[in-house]
């Protein structure tokens, strides 16, 4: 029955423009869902991040599944052995139910990511680059909109009725703001300022990634110092560094690395100059977070950087091979050497690099990154080295391991990546049958 659909959907949408528009609406779809991430309470305590992504996957799969391949299957079922085996293995046998339940949440993350590849590779090149770029300059114009004034109310109202279950609070410390920059940052339909930033990021870097030159990168790196002036999010320093490494990472030419690295520096250097309050608030906030790391005060830095480098020491020393399991929070409290007694709710460890060695060990990472590896010289990956180089920015700037929207933005540099190897004038074809998922059933 479901083999039949597909094959139904394949040729109803043979008619170019239909199945063009449909991938455009599937792409911004997902893009959205993974930018805002809505929350979806399905019983109390049970929380339904990215619902909109997860609620429309089955028929987006379905959509899709004449497109997926049998190393797809083989990737998703890794996937799932190394998770299952982790969370068996290692200590908190308690606690194998919650862990169970964050494998079921990582899987579908994970299927919905391959999904948003498959719709990418339903669109030419030129397309997903011009939705990037219109996806990375609305969040600029937004944020700018929301800084002025026009746009706060709609994006408070916004988030104040969205954001208000399970884990997930809107962001509302204006005096913290007005101490940092001197005015309420952007949130613009997320939940708290740094998301916005790190959105920026993966769309403005996926984009650059598409035709790597020095032309693109100059245009990055203004956007990027732009939104940095906006947001004042110490995200968008990572994205600047980013970007320019991207840029020679990705040509494989020296020279367009210098060139873009020197344009950054420059670039940023003049922005300094132009507006001296924001590298004073740059570097008053740097102050304070190298004097705060040793207070262990729960602050955006620390909760990014020391507690869980502090924690994932702690972990290895006691787990090294399989670490807690995955989603296995309760479990790290009895080995930490933090004073914090809850890691599911009261402290959030904010990097998903870290996170990897605490749920997985050296054992589970390393299968892992292992099974990446494999998937991208599969689906044609020409640049890993530098997917890598992005997947680790994006893992330092934020946690939810599991979660929709950290997976979606993987996905996305992976398709970004996967677009950028093939022929700009249209997309792929149909891959043949031998290599199709009904084939692997039969």
């Amino acid at each position: 029955m479901m083999r039949a659909l597909a094959v139904t959907f394949e040729q109803a949408t043979t008619a170019h423009g239909a199945a063009r528009a449909l991938a455009v609406l599937a792409f911004v779809y997902l893009l959205a869902g993974y930018y805002v991430e809505p929350p979806f309470e399905l019983a109390p305590g049970i929380v339904l991040p990215a619902a909109t992504v997860v609620v429309a996957l089955p028929a987006l799969l379905l959509a899709v599944l004449s497109r997926v391949t049998r190393y797809d299957v083989w990737f998703l079922g890794g996937a799932l052995v190394t998770f299952v085996v982790g969370a068996v293995l290692s200590p908190g046998s308690t606690y194998l139910g919650q862990k169970l339940l964050g494998i079921a949440q990582i899987m579908t993350s994970l299927t919905a990511g391959i999904v948003l590849v498959k719709v990418m590779d339903c669109l030419p090149r030129r397309t997903v680059s011009v939705l990037l770029a219109a996806g990375w300059g609305l969040i600029l114009v937004g944020a700018f909109l929301e800084v002025i004034g026009p746009l706060r109310p709609l994006v408070v109202a916004f988030g104040e009725l969205v954001y208000r279950t399970g884990g997930y609070h809107f962001y509302a410390a204006d005096i913290r703001d007005l101490n940092l920059i001197g005015f309420p940052r952007p949130k613009l339909f997320t939940s708290e300022p740094s998301l916005v930033a790190i959105g920026f990021m993966m769309l403005a870097n996926s984009w650059l990634v598409l035709q790597p030159s020095l032309g693109r990168a100059a245009a990055v790196t203004v956007a990027t110092l732009v939104t940095l002036l906006l947001s004042g999010s110490p995200v968008l320093l990572v994205s600047l560094a980013l970007s320019a490494a991207l840029a020679w990472a990705s040509t494989r030419r020296l020279r367009v690395g210098l060139c873009a690295a020197g344009l950054t520096v420059a670039l940023a250097a003049l922005t300094a100059i132009a507006v001296p309050q924001l590298a004073g608030a740059l570097r008053e906030r740097w102050e304070r977070a190298v004097e705060e790391s040793t207070t262990l005060e729960q602050t955006s830095e620390n909760l990014r950087l020391v507690f869980p480098a502090i924690t994932t020491v702690d972990v290895l020393a006691h787990s090294p091979v399989f670490g807690v399991g995955l989603s296995g929070k309760e479990v790290v409290a009895s080995v930490s050497s933090l004073p914090f007694a809850d890691f599911v709710t009261d402290v959030q460890v904010g990097n998903n690099l870290a996170l990897l060695l605490i749920y997985l060990g050296l054992a589970g990472t390393t299968a892992y990154l292992l099974l990446w590896r494999w998937y991208a010289k599969r689906l044609d990956i020409q640049h890993v080295g530098a997917l890598a180089l992005l997947v680790l920015a994006l893992s330092q700037c934020m946690g939810g391991f599991e979660s929709p929207r950290f997976w979606g933005y993987v996905f996305l540099a992976v398709g970004a990546f996967r677009t950028a190897a093939r022929r700009p004038a249209s997309a792929p074809p149909l891959r043949p049958p031998a290599a199709t998922i009904s084939s692997v059933s039969t």
